[in-house]
């Protein structure tokens, strides 16, 4: 997860990353922060962690309820629209790869 912080997706929202503990209430980017908020709001579901938050129409999370599948988490597409959870990934790299093409 640590290479999360070596993308940008495009836009101006990074995929969310670890920031140190002492900027961790401040920082917008920080995935403890963002689960943090889930829960307080109760947006996700126990069990999904967000991973990349662009807009204010749709997020990513890790799916970590089923366990991982060969090493990897799949990533669900949330849509705040309809509030539907869609498969997205099998994988974050082929995340990454599905956000780069949809450039």
């Amino acid at each position: 997860m640590l290479a999360a912080d070596l993308w940008q997706s495009p836009g101006s929202y990074p995929v969310l990353t670890l920031c140190a503990p002492e900027h961790r209430d401040l920082a917008d980017d920080d995935l403890i922060y963002y689960a943090r908020l889930d829960a307080v709001d109760g947006v996700a579901p126990k069990g999904l962690i967000a991973l990349h938050v662009p807009d204010m129409y749709e997020a990513f999370y890790l799916d970590t309820r089923t366990g991982l599948n060969e090493g990897e988490y799949p990533i669900l597409r949330f849509d705040h629209n309809d509030g539907s959870y869609t498969h997205f990934a099998d994988s974050f790299a082929l995340f990454l790869e599905t956000l780069v093409r949809r450039t």
